[in-house]
Order: structure tokens, then C-alpha cells, then sequence
């Protein structure tokens, strides 16, 4: 694994009150990135059921349009059926001559939030190599399971040039009614930080 950047960790941020549950969890970004705020972006949701990724994609591909990036839907270049790895995700985003990769998931029950500068079992996020893979098995895992009462999005930035990680973020929302409406709130939340942390125009 590697290890050769530093992690600035960065306060949670509740953004709503009251009745309100959704917030931005926690968030990182790699200090050593110095390419400037995110111009283009393709848009990777990895899901059990593609009804679900494309409804990631879509979301954060419209919210990151009205920031002023270039978005693209990975599901018109990698289609249903596709076995997601890092070199099918490169290849899509050189195609599509885009600088970045967003990569969304849910994260299940059991999982925790891991601090890439000191990676603990599970998926390494210091690359899009490593990470896609290892997260597209997690998901297809036949014990996982989102959270019923406490969902919780993982969102991973990388570089396509370098492959490397530029930013991890972890938003949440309690009690979920609707899968559409609480990805609507949590992609939100996700843009917000990623203006806040000086990756979005």
C-alpha cells in the first residue's frame, strides 16, 4: 500500500438542525495535491442493482454541472454487465478526456471509516488501480447490506493522469425513506465540502 502522502483531516460538518439528520461525516484531502480545483469529472457509482448506480451518477453529475464542471455518467461508457476495474475506469475516462474520477458507493453495515494514511483492512484508497476493484467486490459481497436506519456515502476523487487519490469524503442521513431523494441530500453534501475544501470552482 502506499503511503507516501499526507492526510489533512478535516472537522465534521452538521449542516442541518433540528429534525434535519443529514451531514458531511468526515472528509479528507491528499496535501500533496497541487492540480487546483476539479474542472472535469467522470462519474463512477458502484452498486449491486444498476438502477442504483445510474441514480448515483445522475445526481452527482447534475449538481456537479451546476458547479461548473465537466460530468460524465459512466454507465453510457461502461454499460450494465461491465466487470469494474482500474483499467476499463481509466480507459473510459482518457476517452472521454476527463481529469478527474469520482467513485460512489454506499458503504455497508459493518464497515468503518479508514484513514488513508494509515490504511486498516479493507479497500486502499491511495489509488484508483487498487480501490475500484476492491470496492466493486465489496459491494457484490453476498452479506452486504447498506444500513436500514443509518445510511452512509462514501465518495473517493482521483486523478486520472496519476491515479492517486485527491479526496475521500463520508456523508450520512438517519432514518431513509426514499433512495432517491436521501442520494439527492447526501450528493449535496458531498459538492458542498468538496467547494469548501478548495476542489470545486
Amino acid at each position: 500500500m502506499r503511503r507516501f502522502f499526507t492526510i489533512a483531516v478535516l472537522l465534521s460538518v452538521v449542516i442541518a438542525t433540528g429534525c434535519a439528520t443529514s451531514r458531511m461525516q468526515e472528509s479528507y484531502k491528499n496535501a500533496q495535491y497541487k492540480g487546483g480545483v476539479i474542472k472535469s469529472v467522470l462519474v463512477l457509482g458502484v452498486a449491486k442493482e444498476f438502477e442504483t448506480r445510474k441514480a448515483f451518477e445522475i445526481l452527482f453529475c447534475r449538481d456537479l454541472t451546476k458547479a461548473g464542471l465537466k460530468a460524465e455518467p459512466s454507465y453510457k461508457t461502461l454499460p450494465k454487465g461491465v466487470k469494474l476495474d482500474g483499467t476499463v475506469v481509466k480507459a473510459a475516462a482518457d476517452k472521454l478526456k476527463v481529469q478527474s474520477v469520482m467513485v460512489v458507493h454506499y458503504r455497508g453495515l459493518e464497515r468503518k471509516m479508514q484513514d488513508p494514511k494509515t490504511p486498516a483492512p479493507g479497500p486502499d484508497y491511495s489509488s484508483l488501480p487498487y480501490y475500484v476493484p476492491s470496492v466493486y467486490h465489496y459491494v457484490n459481497r453476498s452479506d452486504y447490506a447498506p444500513m436500514k436506519s443509518f445510511l452512509q456515502l462514501e465518495c473517493n476523487l482521483y486523478d486520472v493522469k496519476s491515479q492517486e487519490l485527491i479526496w475521500t469524503g463520508h456523508s450520512e442521513i438517519l432514518d431513509p425513506k426514499n433512495l432517491n431523494q436521501l442520494t439527492d441530500d447526501l450528493t449535496g453534501l458531498v459538492v458542498a465540502q468538496l467547494k469548501k475544501d478548495g476542489l470545486l470552482p
